[in-house]
């Protein structure tokens, strides 16, 4: 509708519901914009389901205020409230935090971390079929969590246990809007596997690579689940298979799955070195902070659509930024190592999948 709407000469929309004061400050806007004799997208920005945002406008602000308060993270005021607002929207404990806080004490044990866990025993049985999986290639089964915790260390209990949770809480669910859920999760772990043997290959950020490519585009569940009628509309535009998801999602509702998946990642109080990668993991070069853990998910995300290992929703591959590549210093045989070093780690992502379905 917004895109015959758009083909009729209609400029600009708000997406329901709305306050009444982004209506007004709307009015207000456009109003100036015909006064100057400038287009209103270019004076205020796309409302939140419209097309491109205004130049210079952080993509993510809703209802085309391109002067929308920000939080500290860049995110916009407007769009954060209205996704706290979605009914249904999953919360997360604090397990991964506490399990990291305790990861970070000198006097943590691992009967620490048992005592965590075995507050939710179907976690802890989810824990064990994934350290069993293939992915981990361990020829011994491993079944304490002293041992688990021995062999992998607090912090990938901490990583396996929020991927546990995400996928509990985000996994199944009925009447999205179309996407191949099966195929997507299979893409987001094997972002994740992909963004461990990056990791191993360039000996850096390997404590948290493999959550944050499991986590990159958690934005696009929400939107499938939430937003049913915007979202096939963005996967109508992709089924032509020369547009990216993310380029349908700025002309469909004026924001992209990153910048939902960055508001998710603050309501949820993830660590903002995973929210940076969340946000910024289209857009590289722009991150401010944490560019080296941004950089690593954009590669390992444009190798596993390379390889075609499950799907984001669209089949147009991307291409990784020289940004990234810059900031690890790598010409085309370093990229080709990469590429070899992820086809190889791949090989364990299904059995991870099956673990967490299990």
């Amino acid at each position: 509708m917004i895109i015959r709407s758009k083909n009729a000469g209609a400029d600009s929309f708000l997406a329901k519901p709305f306050k009444p004061s982004d209506l007004k400050g709307r009015l207000v806007q456009l109003s100036l914009a015909r006064n100057a004799s400038v287009t209103p997208e270019a004076a205020a920005g796309e409302a939140a389901a419209g097309g491109e945002p205004a130049e210079g406008a952080e993509p993510g602000v809703s209802a085309g205020q391109t002067g929308a308060q920000e939080d500290e993270n860049g995110l916009s005021v407007d769009l954060t409230s209205r996704v706290k607002s979605i009914e249904g929207l999953p919360s997360f404990p604090a397990t991964h935090a506490e399990i990291l806080k305790l990861a970070n004490s000198e006097d943590a044990t691992s009967d620490d971390i048992a005592e965590k866990l075995q507050l939710d025993s179907g976690l802890l049985a989810t824990i064990f079929k994934l350290v069993n999986s293939s992915g981990y290639g361990f020829r011994k089964k491993v079944d304490s969590l002293k041992l688990a915790v021995t062999l992998l260390g607090l912090e990938e209990i901490a990583n396996l246990v929020m991927a546990a949770q995400v996928f509990d809480k985000l996994g199944n669910y009925e009447d999205g809007s179309g996407m191949d859920a099966t195929e997507f999760w299979r893409h987001s772990i094997g972002v994740g596997f992909a963004a461990r043997a990056i990791s191993k290959k360039l000996q850096t950020e390997a404590e948290s690579a493999f959550l944050a490519g499991m986590l990159h585009d958690v934005g696009k569940i929400v939107l499938d689940r939430f937003f049913v009628d915007y979202y096939k509309e963005v996967l109508a535009i992709v089924e032509d298979g020369t547009t990216l998801i993310v380029d349908a999602e700025k002309e469909v509702l004026g924001v992209t799955h990153a910048d939902i998946g960055g508001v998710l990642a603050t309501e949820w109080k993830f660590a903002n070195n995973y929210l940076n990668r969340i946000l910024y993991h289209h857009r590289p070069g722009e991150a401010a902070r944490y560019k080296r853990l941004v950089c690593l998910i954009h590669i390992a995300d444009g190798i596993t659509r390379e390889l075609g290992f499950g799907s984001g929703g669209d089949s147009v591959v991307p291409e990784i930024q020289h940004a990234a590549l810059d900031q690890f210093h790598m010409a085309d045989r370093g990229y080709q190592m990469l590429k070899d070093s992820v086809e190889e780690e791949l090989e364990g992502a299904d059995s991870f999948l099956a673990a967490l379905n299990s």
